[in-house]
Protein backbone atom coordinates (compact mmCIF):
# COMPACT_ATOMS: atom_id res chain seq x y z
CA UNK A 1 0.00 0.00 0.00
CA UNK A 2 1.32 3.43 -0.96
CA UNK A 3 1.85 5.95 1.83
CA UNK A 4 0.43 9.37 0.98
CA UNK A 5 0.86 12.76 2.55
CA UNK A 6 -0.99 13.12 5.84
CA UNK A 7 -3.69 15.78 5.55
CA UNK A 8 -4.81 18.14 8.34
CA UNK A 9 -7.24 16.69 10.86
CA UNK A 10 -10.10 19.15 10.32
CA UNK A 11 -13.19 18.08 8.35
CA UNK A 12 -11.75 19.27 5.04
CA UNK A 13 -8.45 17.50 5.66
CA UNK A 14 -10.26 14.30 6.62
CA UNK A 15 -12.31 14.42 3.44
CA UNK A 16 -9.23 15.03 1.32
CA UNK A 17 -7.29 12.31 3.13
CA UNK A 18 -10.03 9.77 2.42
CA UNK A 19 -10.36 10.86 -1.20
CA UNK A 20 -6.62 10.75 -1.85
CA UNK A 21 -6.32 7.31 -0.22
CA UNK A 22 -9.16 5.87 -2.29
CA UNK A 23 -7.99 7.52 -5.48
CA UNK A 24 -4.44 6.33 -4.99
CA UNK A 25 -5.45 2.76 -4.27
CA UNK A 26 -8.28 2.25 -6.76
CA UNK A 27 -8.07 4.95 -9.41
CA UNK A 28 -11.75 5.68 -8.74
CA UNK A 29 -13.52 8.97 -9.25
CA UNK A 30 -14.21 11.03 -6.16
CA UNK A 31 -15.20 14.67 -5.81
CA UNK A 32 -15.13 15.19 -9.56
CA UNK A 33 -11.43 14.29 -9.86
CA UNK A 34 -10.04 11.28 -11.72
CA UNK A 35 -6.71 9.80 -10.71
CA UNK A 36 -5.34 6.67 -12.35
CA UNK A 37 -3.68 3.82 -10.44
CA UNK A 38 -0.01 4.35 -9.81
CA UNK A 39 -0.13 8.14 -10.15
CA UNK A 40 2.13 9.83 -7.62
CA UNK A 41 0.40 12.47 -5.50
CA UNK A 42 2.50 15.65 -5.51
CA UNK A 43 2.04 18.48 -3.03
CA UNK A 44 0.60 20.60 -5.88
CA UNK A 45 -1.96 17.91 -6.72
CA UNK A 46 -3.00 17.67 -3.08
CA UNK A 47 -3.38 21.46 -2.92
CA UNK A 48 -5.47 21.38 -6.10
CA UNK A 49 -7.66 18.69 -4.55
CA UNK A 50 -7.97 20.66 -1.33
CA UNK A 51 -9.07 23.70 -3.34
CA UNK A 52 -11.74 21.67 -5.15
CA UNK A 53 -13.08 20.23 -1.90
CA UNK A 54 -13.03 23.60 -0.12
CA UNK A 55 -14.88 25.28 -3.00
CA UNK A 56 -17.54 22.59 -2.82
CA UNK A 57 -17.86 22.97 0.96
CA UNK A 58 -17.99 26.77 0.57
CA UNK A 59 -20.85 26.45 -1.93
CA UNK A 60 -22.68 24.17 0.50
CA UNK A 61 -22.19 26.73 3.28
CA UNK A 62 -23.66 29.46 1.05
CA UNK A 63 -26.64 27.22 0.33
CA UNK A 64 -27.13 26.50 4.04
CA UNK A 65 -26.96 30.23 4.86
CA UNK A 66 -29.48 31.09 2.14
CA UNK A 67 -31.78 28.34 3.37
CA UNK A 68 -31.60 29.71 6.91
CA UNK A 69 -32.17 33.29 5.69
CA UNK A 70 -35.18 32.23 3.62
CA UNK A 71 -36.63 30.41 6.62
CA UNK A 72 -36.17 33.47 8.87
CA UNK A 73 -37.97 35.63 6.31
CA UNK A 74 -40.69 33.07 5.61
CA UNK A 75 -39.97 32.99 1.87
CA UNK A 76 -38.74 30.38 -0.58
CA UNK A 77 -35.30 30.40 -2.22
CA UNK A 78 -36.53 31.95 -5.49
CA UNK A 79 -38.19 34.78 -3.58
CA UNK A 80 -34.98 35.27 -1.58
CA UNK A 81 -32.99 35.56 -4.82
CA UNK A 82 -35.44 38.16 -6.08
CA UNK A 83 -35.24 40.12 -2.83
CA UNK A 84 -31.45 40.02 -3.01
CA UNK A 85 -31.57 41.55 -6.50
CA UNK A 86 -33.91 44.31 -5.34
CA UNK A 87 -31.84 45.03 -2.23
CA UNK A 88 -28.61 45.09 -4.21
CA UNK A 89 -29.68 46.95 -7.33
CA UNK A 90 -32.18 49.36 -5.84
CA UNK A 91 -35.60 49.84 -7.41
CA UNK A 92 -35.88 47.63 -10.51
CA UNK A 93 -38.53 47.02 -13.11
CA UNK A 94 -40.26 43.66 -13.37
CA UNK A 95 -38.45 43.16 -16.67
CA UNK A 96 -35.05 43.74 -15.07
CA UNK A 97 -35.96 41.30 -12.30
CA UNK A 98 -37.08 38.73 -14.89
CA UNK A 99 -33.71 38.99 -16.65
CA UNK A 100 -31.74 38.75 -13.40
CA UNK A 101 -33.65 35.71 -12.16
CA UNK A 102 -33.97 34.03 -15.58
CA UNK A 103 -37.67 33.47 -15.01
CA UNK A 104 -40.66 33.96 -17.27
CA UNK A 105 -42.51 37.27 -16.88
CA UNK A 106 -45.50 35.42 -15.36
CA UNK A 107 -43.30 33.65 -12.82
CA UNK A 108 -41.62 36.95 -11.91
CA UNK A 109 -45.01 38.57 -11.34
CA UNK A 110 -45.90 35.72 -8.97
CA UNK A 111 -42.64 36.21 -7.06
CA UNK A 112 -43.24 39.96 -6.75
CA UNK A 113 -46.80 39.32 -5.57
CA UNK A 114 -45.56 36.97 -2.83
CA UNK A 115 -42.86 39.39 -1.67
CA UNK A 116 -45.35 42.25 -1.67
CA UNK A 117 -47.80 40.23 0.46
CA UNK A 118 -44.90 39.49 2.83
CA UNK A 119 -44.23 43.21 3.19
CA UNK A 120 -40.71 42.93 1.75
CA UNK A 121 -41.17 44.83 -1.52
CA UNK A 122 -43.54 47.45 -2.85
CA UNK A 123 -44.56 48.44 -6.35
CA UNK A 124 -44.08 52.15 -6.98
CA UNK A 125 -44.37 54.49 -9.95
CA UNK A 126 -41.17 55.84 -11.46
CA UNK A 127 -41.08 59.56 -10.67
CA UNK A 128 -39.67 60.34 -14.12
CA UNK A 129 -42.02 58.04 -16.06
CA UNK A 130 -45.40 57.42 -14.44
CA UNK A 131 -46.14 54.49 -16.76
CA UNK A 132 -43.09 52.65 -15.44
CA UNK A 133 -43.61 50.49 -12.34
CA UNK A 134 -40.65 49.80 -10.09
CA UNK A 135 -40.15 47.13 -7.44
CA UNK A 136 -38.33 48.43 -4.37
CA UNK A 137 -37.37 47.05 -0.99
CA UNK A 138 -39.43 48.12 2.01
CA UNK A 139 -38.18 49.38 5.34
CA UNK A 140 -38.91 45.92 6.75
CA UNK A 141 -36.71 44.32 4.08
CA UNK A 142 -33.85 46.72 4.86
CA UNK A 143 -34.16 45.93 8.56
CA UNK A 144 -34.09 42.20 7.82
CA UNK A 145 -31.04 42.72 5.60
CA UNK A 146 -29.22 44.41 8.49
CA UNK A 147 -30.24 41.66 10.92
CA UNK A 148 -29.27 38.74 8.68
CA UNK A 149 -26.50 39.92 6.38
CA UNK A 150 -24.64 42.72 8.18
CA UNK A 151 -23.04 40.44 10.82
CA UNK A 152 -21.62 38.08 8.20
CA UNK A 153 -20.40 41.04 6.14
CA UNK A 154 -18.65 42.57 9.12
CA UNK A 155 -17.13 39.21 10.07
CA UNK A 156 -15.89 38.80 6.50
CA UNK A 157 -14.22 42.22 6.52
CA UNK A 158 -12.60 41.40 9.87
CA UNK A 159 -11.29 38.09 8.48
CA UNK A 160 -9.88 39.80 5.36
CA UNK A 161 -7.93 42.29 7.49
CA UNK A 162 -5.18 39.70 8.03
CA UNK A 163 -4.26 39.64 4.31
CA UNK A 164 -1.86 42.09 2.68
CA UNK A 165 -2.67 43.96 -0.53
CA UNK A 166 -1.09 41.38 -2.84
CA UNK A 167 -3.03 38.57 -1.17
CA UNK A 168 -6.27 40.56 -1.42
CA UNK A 169 -5.63 41.12 -5.13
CA UNK A 170 -5.18 37.35 -5.56
CA UNK A 171 -8.43 36.71 -3.64
CA UNK A 172 -10.28 39.25 -5.80
CA UNK A 173 -8.89 37.65 -8.95
CA UNK A 174 -10.02 34.22 -7.76
CA UNK A 175 -13.51 35.48 -6.87
CA UNK A 176 -13.87 37.26 -10.22
CA UNK A 177 -12.76 34.14 -12.09
CA UNK A 178 -14.97 31.86 -10.00
CA UNK A 179 -18.03 34.07 -10.59
CA UNK A 180 -17.43 34.15 -14.35
CA UNK A 181 -17.01 30.37 -14.49
CA UNK A 182 -20.17 29.83 -12.44
CA UNK A 183 -22.17 32.07 -14.76
CA UNK A 184 -20.80 30.36 -17.87
CA UNK A 185 -21.58 26.89 -16.55
CA UNK A 186 -25.00 27.92 -15.26
CA UNK A 187 -25.78 28.90 -18.84
CA UNK A 188 -24.34 25.62 -20.14
CA UNK A 189 -26.44 23.54 -17.75
CA UNK A 190 -29.60 25.59 -18.39
CA UNK A 191 -29.20 25.16 -22.17
CA UNK A 192 -28.76 21.39 -22.00
CA UNK A 193 -31.43 18.72 -22.42
CA UNK A 194 -33.35 17.21 -19.53
CA UNK A 195 -31.12 14.51 -18.04
CA UNK A 196 -33.80 12.55 -16.22
CA UNK A 197 -36.99 12.46 -18.32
Amino acid sequence: MRVLHRCPTDRTGAVIGDVVRVLGETGAVRGGVVVGPGLQQSVEELLDLRTVVLCRLLQQSFDAFDEAAAARLGVNRTDLRALDVVLGAGPVTAGELTAALRLSPAATTTVIDRLERSGLVARTRDSTNRRRVLVEATTAARAAEREIYRPVGEAGLHALARYDRAQLEAILDFLTTARRLQQEHAERVAAGPLLIP
